[in-house]
């Protein structure tokens, strides 16, 4: 082989070898606070599901330097009116902030203790017994997010965009407290 032959293929060789290192996946290993975290959203949709017809489908947080959001999302299997949506979320939402505030553990890593409906978000999707979408009077979705409650209807006019009704998770307590 000449000179420039050489050159190429073990130019070649050195940039194969690169790009198929590049491509493997680089370990990770997810820190303290992570782990906590999952551990926690995993204890209270364990709850949550056990005592409720929920059924957990995603999880989620913000985490940045500190713990600032977890999130718990379910799917549950009945046709709710609003009285209904509210029981559900703010019993989800007590059960996940218990669940945070009571794990002397995750205090270091959270942004703010004691954590508030201000620093959770549970999201619910309902759909009849058949899995089939509900009806106009019904809730199709409820979120609590950022200290607010917001309630949207399913069939025609259901709009993820706009909520059908909103509340403050504190008056949404004080309801069912009532």
């Amino acid at each position: 082989m000449n000179h420039k032959t050489k050159w190429f293929v073990g130019f070649t060789t050195i940039t194969f070898v690169g790009f198929i290192y590049a491509a493997l996946p680089l370990p990770y290993t997810a820190s303290t606070k992570q782990l906590l975290a999952d551990q926690l959203r995993d204890d209270a949709a364990k709850k949550i599901s056990s005592h409720e017809h929920l059924h957990l489908i995603g999880k989620g947080a913000q985490m940045f330097d500190k713990i600032e959001v977890l999130s718990l999302h379910f799917q549950c299997f009945n046709e709710v009116d609003r009285n209904s949506a509210r029981q559900l979320l703010v019993y989800t939402s007590k059960t996940l902030i218990d669940e945070i505030n009571s794990s002397e553990k995750i205090r270091p890593y959270l942004k703010n203790y004691p954590f508030t409906a201000e620093n959770i978000e549970i999201c619910i999707w309902f759909y009849k017994p058949n899995h089939s979408d509900v009806g106009d009077q019904n809730i199709k979705f409820a979120v609590n997010q950022e200290g607010k409650i917001e309630y949207y209807f399913g069939g025609a006019n259901y709009d993820i965009t706009k909520p059908s009704s909103t509340e403050t998770y504190d008056m949404a307590l004080k309801i069912i407290e009532s």
